[in-house]
C-alpha cells in the first residue's frame, strides 16, 4: 500500500559528543520561537542519520530535576512527531543542533509543539534560500 513512517527518536539522532556540542554552542546560527530557541550548525556527520539534536533546560530557571525532565520530555515528544517534516526541511544537508527552553514557567504541550513546528518551517525556508544563493 504505502510506506509507513516511523516516529522514533533513536540514539543515533541524539547529540552526545562533547566536541560537537561545544561546536553547536559556538555557532552563530539560531532562531527563536518562544519558548524554544534552536541553535544549529550544518556540517558533515558520521552515520546514517541526517541530523543530531539535543534538548536543554536551564538549571538556573528550574531548580527541580523533575521539572527539567518534564519539559525535555515534552520537547522530545513534539520533535518526534514532527521529525518527518524536519527531515524534509533539511533536504540533503546534515545538521547538528540544540533546542533550548527559555520560559520561566512550564508551558503546555501545544505551545511547545507549535514552537518547534515554527522552527522547522524556519529551517526549511533558510535551506531554500541557501539553494537560491548557490545558483
Amino acid at each position: 500500500m504505502g510506506e509507513s513512517l516511523r516516529y522514533t527518536f533513536s540514539k543515533s539522532e541524539r547529540l552526545t559528543n562533547v566536541k560537537l556540542i561545544s561546536s553547536v554552542f559556538a555557532s552563530t546560527e539560531s532562531h527563536k520561537s518562544f519558548p524554544v530557541i534552536f541553535i544549529y550548525r550544518f556540517m558533515d556527520l558520521q552515520g546514517s542519520s541526517p541530523f543530531q539534536v539535543l534538548f536543554s533546560v536551564s538549571k538556573k530557571k528550574f531548580k527541580h530535576a523533575v521539572d527539567r525532565n518534564r519539559i525535555k520530555r515534552l520537547m522530545r515528544e513534539s520533535f518526534r512527531l514532527q521529525k518527518p517534516k524536519f527531515i524534509e526541511a533539511l533536504g540533503n544537508r546534515r545538521l547538528i543542533g540544540a533546542f533550548i527552553y527559555t520560559n520561566k514557567e512550564i508551558s503546555d504541550y501545544n505551545k511547545i509543539y507549535q514552537s518547534i513546528g515554527k522552527l522547522i518551517v524556519y529551517i526549511k525556508e533558510s535551506n531554500s534560500k541557501d539553494k537560491v544563493e548557490e545558483i
